[in-house]
């Protein structure tokens, strides 16, 4: 297994997973590339939607009551209506969901909660099929099936 550190790389997105590994979410990317495929693993990421900052004391009752680990945060966006809203951010797999589960279950308005963090991630880099990347090359190599995959983790763009 060799690794190095290379300069800018360009690619065409095939397929975006989720992956959790020891309570962090990663993101994982395959791109066809001119020198091969090429598997691009993220830092660790956090999911994310929105609710009105009004509803904040509702949200924190029922995410206490049920043990889900999060962040909040208000923000300077408004929702259609005009209303503030706030950021809840979620470091461990699965929590996310259960949130929305769980304010779904009384009635808490939630935004964006039903964007994939694979897509939320490549969107916010304005990426749409094609992708520039740098960061830190590792290359595995299967003997049974005689290829090279290469590893890069780092800045995604377009």
């Amino acid at each position: 297994m060799a690794t190095q550190t290379f300069n800018e790389q360009r690619g065409f997105i095939l397929t975006r997973h989720q992956r959790a590994a020891k309570d962090t979410i990663f993101l994982e990317y395959w791109l066809a590339t001119e020198s091969g495929p090429v598997k691009l693993v993220t830092p660790a990421q956090r999911d994310v939607f929105f609710i009105r900052q009004t509803d904040r004391v509702a949200v924190e009752e029922q995410l206490t009551r049920f043990r889900i680990h999060y962040e909040y945060k208000d923000l300077e966006l408004n929702t259609f209506e005009h209303e503030p809203v706030a950021a809840l951010y979620f470091s461990q797999p699965g929590s996310a969901y259960k949130a929305k589960q769980s304010l779904e279950s009384v009635g808490i308005t939630r935004y964006e909660g039903d964007i994939r963090l694979t897509e939320r991630f490549i969107m916010e880099r304005f990426v749409y099929g094609s992708a520039r990347f740098i960061g830190t090359f590792v290359s595995h190599s299967d003997d049974n099936q005689n290829t090279t995959v290469s590893t890069y983790s780092n800045q995604v763009g377009t």
